[in-house]
């Protein structure tokens, strides 16, 4: 995807183009500063004795340094998923990287014999249950919410751009349609910088007839202006737009694979997820990345101490379930007082009569991800 050049009002709200969009706009890139890149201290425009003017120049530098930083980020974060097969350098090169489910700790048992994945496929289900069909229109569930806003994906997608100011730009699910033979094979788990495919992050489950596929994406406001074909003009208007779109529960009637247009229906009293970290509210359009803690954030989980940032990381996915029941027992509240007999229900096999789904979240942390404890919600 080549991204126009900003009009000249952008510059007030300091939006610059990133270093590394894709191959066409990197033989297009222009000098440029931004406090959003992935970019080391103290480079200047004055070289050695005997280098060419290539070498000097201070935009090639940033590439230079930012290419060894990445390498080192993304050697480590493979050692952390155990797949040190993986070349760091071609995922690096393709923008690109097949094989890891980075929703992995959505499959330990963090709640009463529940996994973060049972309660997704849960709140897939009461979607299907009000809106049978629709699956174009999921765009706004906790978990939908929780899977762009998830720190590895962020982690992975700052270095494929170059750029740390991502905005979540919604999608729908969809199921795994059965090959010619009838036999239904999930895709590998990717994820991708936009214009080179889709992330793709298959959800298996045995309450699910069929996997479903999630596909967070996460953009620069200068490639979500340049989607908007000139409906945007500024990053202001970017987020304001996210923020709306959001708050409103519109879906986006836009394929981004292919930029096809899709059917989608508007949906009522969508979930809103906040409060998780300040990273994360930026993400999803809820913060400005200007504020101190998002910068903050930022620092620590591309920052020289890799041992932070995993703790970090860590952290942030405690958060993240505690999160979700916070988040999940006045919307359930709303489902039964709005829906009445119609409210989505599941069958407890512990008893004898249909349950509300809300009981599901009393939560009790078996955290084996860094160490043995266990933490319990009330």
């Amino acid at each position: 995807m080549d991204v126009e050049e900003s009009p000249s009002g952008l510059q007030d709200v300091g939006v610059q183009r990133p270093l590394a969009e894709s191959q066409q706009s990197e033989q297009h890139s222009q000098p440029a500063t931004s406090t959003s890149r992935i970019s080391p201290s103290g480079n200047t425009s004055q070289g050695k004795e005997g280098e060419t003017a290539a070498e000097t120049h201070p935009e090639t530098r940033i590439r230079d340094d930012e290419a060894a930083r990445k390498s080192a980020i993304m050697k480590v974060l493979l050692g952390s998923f155990e797949a040190s097969d993986i070349d760091p350098e071609r995922a690096l090169a393709e923008k690109s990287l097949q094989g890891i489910y980075i929703y992995d700790w959505w499959e330990y048992e963090y709640l009463v014999d529940k996994t973060m994945t049972d309660c997704a496929v849960i709140e897939l289900k009461h979607f299907e249950h009000h809106h049978e069909n629709e699956l174009n229109s999921y765009q706004f569930s906790l978990f939908q919410q929780i899977a762009e806003s998830d720190l590895v994906l962020c982690l992975l997608q700052a270095i494929f751009w170059s750029d740390t100011e991502l905005l979540a730009f919604p999608q729908g699910v969809e199921k795994v349609t059965p090959n010619h033979d009838g036999i239904v094979l999930p895709p590998l788990p990717t994820v991708r910088q936009h214009g080179s495919g889709a992330t793709l992050l298959p959800v298996e489950n045995v309450e699910l007839s069929t996997p479903v596929v999630l596909r967070p994406t996460l953009l620069p406001a200068l490639v979500i202006m340049e989607l908007s074909k000139g409906a945007l003009s500024s990053k202001f208007a970017v987020v304001e737009a996210v923020q709306k779109l959001r708050s409103e529960g519109e879906p986006v009637p836009l394929d981004l694979r292919d930029l096809s247009p899709q059917v989608v229906i508007f949906i009522e009293n969508s979930p809103i997820l906040l409060g998780i970290s300040p990273l994360s509210d930026a993400i999803l359009g809820r913060r400005s990345y200007l504020e101190a803690e998002v910068q903050e954030d930022i620092k620590i989980l591309l920052g020289e101490d890799r041992n932070k940032a995993w703790e970090y990381i860590t952290n942030w996915r405690m958060a993240a379930c505690a999160s979700i029941q916070l988040s999940n027992r006045p919307f359930m509240e709303i489902e039964r007082t709005t829906f009445a007999d119609r409210a989505f229900v599941f069958f407890d096999k512990g008893a004898t009569v249909l349950s509300f789904h809300q009981d599901l979240f009393s939560f009790t942390y078996n955290w084996h991800v860094t160490k043995n404890r266990t933490e319990t919600f009330a």
